[in-house]
């Protein structure tokens, strides 16, 4: 597998900058695909150098697309040099803890900014209730929030995330969407479009948010649990009668704290990963079970699925180990784990969920072509129709259009 479209635009913000930034984010692009083709001592030296050029480049720079290049170069630096070759003295990436640090105190500052605002909608559609699209809002807020929680925990930390990185989007598109109004169908269905790319994230979200606080999939997770610690136990048996110094554990992945190779993979998932142990080169993962949450009509939750099952089998027939897909998972405070996805084992595929609201169409092509490659998908829907979740969403998305506290 090539890095592909998705993974590149992260840097495209860089392209506009000065041409020192440009080069330095075009050579680290193309040091990280040879490296992904050619797991060799000299392509891996070339992607480090490439990553501290990069680095150094972005010192001193701010703003938001810079978290997600940042966390690419320092994860997979992380990776290569954890992986790199024996006797060879590999470069340092510099730490940017005070650029976490910063980041993590503002981003919760504007949370709490964004509930309080929302938390204002929902008190003025409650005292008025003159605009007719709002009508709506609090009977589906308050059945979304029976299960997720009438209150702005932790669960509803990523979308208020969310609504405090797009701010500024997202407000100029709801305005925008207000005022298109007689201006003709063209620029009527522009504006419609560009709030649909927001509704669409934060449905998602809350879709996220809704099931993991869900009791059916909290009962269904508990019995996953216990039939991954027998599978935990098997493994842990077969590495002692061969003498391996190696124990397995199971690891449940935090919801929204999981990349696969840099990039967005499963919802939530459960993993069996190798403990941390002296003289070990790297840890392992093998992935039990997976749960995909699509707020959506038409379900694209089984070909997502699909992709994850290529994804993480990608380099099933090479033998390097820097070939592996790289799992990152962050820990809330800072730190991050890394593993690398071992080829799946044909008698135990991993278990497969995907969720969706009532009335969801899923698609009898995806259907079929999971069944042919002996995929299975096991589908649930949601006790909650789809219209709470775009009514929600576009309260939430409404309230950046006040004026501000």
């Amino acid at each position: 597998m090539v890095l592909g479209r998705s993974w590149r635009s992260i840097f495209t913000p860089l392209m506009g900058l000065s041409p020192e930034v440009a080069r330095a984010a075009d050579f680290y692009i193309k040091a990280a695909v040879r490296l992904r083709r050619h797991a060799s001592e000299g392509s891996f030296l070339a992607y480090l150098e490439a990553a501290l050029r990069l680095d150094g480049k972005l010192e001193g720079l701010s703003g938001d697309y810079l978290e997600p290049i940042f966390r690419d170069v320092e994860t997979r630096c992380l990776a290569y040099q954890t992986l790199g070759p024996k006797g060879v003295k590999l470069p340092q990436v510099r730490p940017r803890k005070v650029f976490q640090d910063r980041l993590d105190v503002l981003r919760e500052v504007d949370v709490a900014h964004m509930q309080s605002r929302f938390n204002r909608n929902l008190h003025q559609v409650d005292k008025d209730l003159r605009e007719a699209r709002q009508l709506d809002l609090l009977p589906a807020f308050r059945k979304l929030g029976s299960v997720i929680g009438p209150d702005f925990d932790e669960a509803w930390a990523p979308i208020f995330e969310y609504l405090a990185k797009h701010e500024a989007g997202i407000a100029a598109a709801m305005n925008r969407l207000k005022n298109a109004g007689g201006q003709g169908q063209d620029v009527l269905a522009q504006a419609a479009k560009s709030v649909q790319g927001y509704r669409s994230k934060i449905k998602g979200l809350l879709g996220e948010a809704y099931v993991r606080k869900w009791r059916h999939w909290l009962d269904m997770k508990s019995v996953l649990r216990e039939m991954a610690e027998v599978r935990v136990l098997e493994l842990n048996r077969a590495a002692r009668i061969n003498g391996q110094d190696v124990v397995w554990s199971l690891l449940e992945v935090p919801p929204g704290k999981v990349r696969l190779d840099s990039q967005e993979t499963w919802d939530e998932a459960l993993l069996i990963v190798e403990e941390a142990r002296g003289g070990a080169p790297y840890r392992r993962a093998d992935v039990f079970a997976t749960a995909q949450v699509k707020v959506e009509e038409d379900l694209s939750a089984l070909m997502q699925s699909w992709k994850d099952e290529l994804r993480e089998g990608s380099f099933f027939s090479k033998k390097q180990a820097s070939a592996l897909p790289v799992v990152s998972i962050e820990h809330k405070g800072g730190g991050t784990d890394l593993f690398f996805v071992v080829p799946p084992d044909p008698n135990h595929r991993p278990i497969r969920w995907a969720f969706a609201p009532e009335g969801v169409n899923i698609p009898m092509a995806d259907v079929r072509l999971l069944e042919r490659a002996g995929l299975q998908v096991i589908t649930r829907e949601i006790n909650r129709p789809i219209a709470d979740f775009n009514v929600v969403a576009d309260g939430l998305m409404h309230s950046l259009t006040l004026p501000a506290p």
